[in-house]
């Protein structure tokens, strides 16, 4: 169908024009993402059932499969009584989408282009379609897309863009960038240790760039390594390139003098030798090259693939503008984590130095730019009477000093764009990494990416390094429920990791156990002086009365998505002022959009949200979602059975439901808000209550509640 955009190099995300469409359950995006990969060829229902459930078919699965295909052709079509993009063909089914608007097809043309291209010696062009293929990457392929199928693609994909990666670096080698690569090399290197191409290209790039001596270590290392792991000698093109270095041949990955590298902007000048800040053309008099990096965490896991296209954006080759990324996730994520892994590993593409500053953005204090760049300009080398006073003379003073220089700056838990602006370096040769629990809207920044919760994978593996391995295989379903209770966010995984370290008598499951009723987990998730309540407890302080209430609000009712129109009930207002509350909350990481008009939390975050709630507040922003239901389901009814006397045996509605004017609209409308009513009748089912005076509003343990007139 036309205008349908795909994207799976990433999470998966489908939009028709600028509008994000919801595909679904997980297993419901998974036979998408089945028919997807096929490439407009039919899979049959047998297919599906492989694909998706693999030895574990459930015995619904053909009625599943059904089920998800109507709801997905509900998105997708605009007819779906006439399907034009998912076709039915026999007892299977066909995804017609056109190759250009589905990234991996895109991806796969380029990389085809850049081959044509570099056989008929375009090397430039290569290299340029090379890059564009790569940009489309937005992370781990198919994140979080369950199912056999799904697992092999991304395998297939993930292989893909390392092989993508190579051929990019060789051609940039032939090409004479080796320097540029250097960084980018040793971290995927890290990823996959055991790959020999990619040693090859480092000891080519090191050789590239004047390092003969850090080549041959590079290969007395990986050769140490094979041997101890695999207790085999490095391949032909190892060797090779390992004798080639030792007769000395210059013309190893040499180019031609006049090679010039593509897309060249406004030419970046050379960083100045900072040796030593005493020697003559040591760069500017008094300049000193400051690290001032913390030492990256010991134990740090995952995010392999964000790592991977975060030191491609802050070490593009050939920039016409300073590289500023930001890193933005609700506390606890980990951002500051993965800024610094990120820092360590492009330090060698900013010699002459790194800047760090926590800028307290959380705090009640944040720190003020003045004080920030004071700093800076003293470990650059300068002296207290030669630093001015005023905002605007330090952050001259500042650029002026770092100017061509290659300086990498680091601010951690920045609050807003006002506070990072004076900080920014005005050379393109520096490069800018923040984070924040807000997006900093106002700053012009390369790329601004969100840090998700963990993969299941990547918790397992955190809490393997802290407890040992075997611990977690003897109890490796208890392993997946602890970390399920912790609902994958790092800090969390981090804190029942260290209990269990400091307690080798408990099971896993003894605190799984600990850790299963929800409305005392958030309490329970805390080791010495790390907790959860106080991660959140910092970014709920930075918000307004207004933002505050509708957080604990909207927390209040047990489905993990919720409505604009819910949303809109529970806190009390219209949907304009509902959405401008919530999206807020959106950008301050408190809350997700996963697609326009829906919103939802993080578990843990709801169950903090609750804490801060009072049962009455919590009960009335119930009771005012349980009335406009009410309304609406009376509505949808009386477009199917129109005078129908029941509707007299009903209580009035209190308040206006949603206008509904044709069986089409009720249709949609309980579609839509089904798991909303559903999880709002359990809430109110759990509910222990004790017969309640007239007109009082109910609560219980569970949360749920209601006006008496409706309970």
């Amino acid at each position: 169908m036309a205008n349908l955009q795909v994207s799976l190099l990433g999470r998966l995300q489908v939009r028709r024009g600028e509008t994000p469409l919801n595909l679904g359950s997980p297993q419901q995006q998974a036979m998408f993402v089945v028919l997807l990969m096929r490439a407009g060829q039919a899979a049959t229902a047998a297919d599906l059932v492989e694909a998706l459930w693999g030895a574990d078919e459930p015995p619904s699965a053909m009625t599943a499969l059904r089920t998800y295909a109507w709801r997905l052709r509900k998105v997708l079509e605009q007819d779906s009584r006439n399907p034009s993009t998912l076709v039915s063909l026999g007892d299977g089914y066909r995804l017609v989408l056109d190759n250009k608007d589905v990234d991996f097809l895109h991806a796969e043309e380029l990389a085809n282009r850049a081959e044509r291209a570099r056989e008929a010696d375009d090397l430039d062009g290569a290299y340029e379609l090379l890059e564009s293929a790569l940009t489309l990457w937005q992370g781990e392929p198919l994140a979080a897309i369950p199912g056999p199928f799904a697992a092999r693609q991304r395998d297939r994909l993930t292989e893909t863009r390392l092989s993508l990666q190579e051929k990019r670096i060789q051609t940039g080698l032939a090409l004479g960038y080796g320097g540029r690569f250097i960084s980018e090399l040793q971290g995927l290197i890290d990823q996959y240790p055991l790959r020999e191409r990619l040693h090859a290209l480092l000891m080519q790039a090191q050789h590239q760039s004047g390092r003969r001596a850090d080549a041959l270590a590079a290969f007395r290392h990986v050769r140490q390594l094979l041997v101890d792991e695999l207790g085999v000698e490095p391949g032909p093109e190892l060797t090779s390139l390992h004798q080639r270095l030792l007769a000395g041949d210059t013309g190893l990955v040499d180019p031609p003098e006049a090679a010039e590298p593509p897309q060249t902007p406004t030419p970046v000048p050379p960083p100045l030798p900072v040796t030593d800040a005493a020697a003559p053309g040591a760069g500017r008099p008094g300049f000193q090259p400051p690290a001032q990096l913390p030492p990256q965490p010991a134990d740090f896991t995952g995010r392999s693939h964000l790592a991977v296209t975060l030191c491609s954006a802050m070490n593009t080759p050939d920039r016409g503008a300073l590289p500023v990324v930001v890193l933005v996730g609700m506390g606890g994520v980990g951002k500051s984590a993965l800024a610094l892994h990120v820092a360590h590993r492009i330090r060698d593409a900013y010699p002459d130095g790194q800047l760090y500053a926590h800028l307290r953005g959380g705090d009640g204090e944040p720190l003020r730019p003045e004080g920030v760049l004071t700093g800076f300009l003293s470990a650059l080398g300068h002296k207290p009477d030669e630093i001015p006073k005023g905002l605007e003379a330090l952050t001259a003073l500042f650029r002026t000093t770092v100017d061509r220089h290659r300086i990498l700056v680091v601010l951690d838990d920045a609050k807003d764009a006002e506070q990072v602006r004076p900080l920014l370096p005005g050379a393109a040769n520096c490069g800018v990494l923040v984070t924040s629990r807000s997006r900093l809207n106002g700053l012009s920044a390369g790329m601004q990416a969100e840090v998700h919760a963990f993969l299941p994978a990547e918790a397992l593996e955190l809490l393997s390094r802290t407890i040992g391995a075997e611990r977690v295989e003897r109890e490796p379903a208890a392993a997946l429920e602890l970390m399920g209770c912790c609902a994958y966010l790092p800090l969390a995984v981090r804190i029942v990791a260290a209990r269990l370290a400091a307690r080798p008598q408990w099971t896993v499951q003894s605190l799984a156990r600990r850790l299963a009723d929800e409305r005392t987990r958030v309490s329970q998730l805390r080791a010495g002086d790390m907790t959860i309540s106080a991660a959140f407890d910092v970014s709920y302080r930075q918000l307004t009365d207004h933002q505050s209430a509708a957080l604990r609000r909207t927390a209040s009712i047990d489905s993990p998505d919720l409505s604009l129109a819910c949303a809109a009930a529970l806190l009390g207002t219209d949907e304009p002022d509902a959405e401008d509350l919530l999206e807020s909350l959106v950008d301050a990481a408190m809350l997700e959009s996963p697609s326009a008009g829906k919103y939802r939390f993080h578990s843990l975050l709801r169950g903090f949200a609750r804490d801060k709630a009072s049962s009455q507040e919590q009960s009335a922003a119930l009771s005012r979602l349980l009335d406009y239901l009410f309304a609406s389901s009376m509505a949808a009814f009386a477009q199917f059975v129109s005078g129908d006397p029941i509707e007299d045996a009903l209580s009035p509605a209190q308040v206006q439901g949603a206008r509904l004017t044709t069986a089409a609209e009720a249709r949609a409308w309980a579609a839509a808000e089904g798991d909303c009513a559903l999880a709002l009748a359990g809430q109110i089912a759990r509910t222990v209550v004790s017969e309640p005076a007239p007109g009082a509003v109910r609560t219980g343990p569970g949360g749920g509640c209601a006006s008496a007139s409706t309970c």
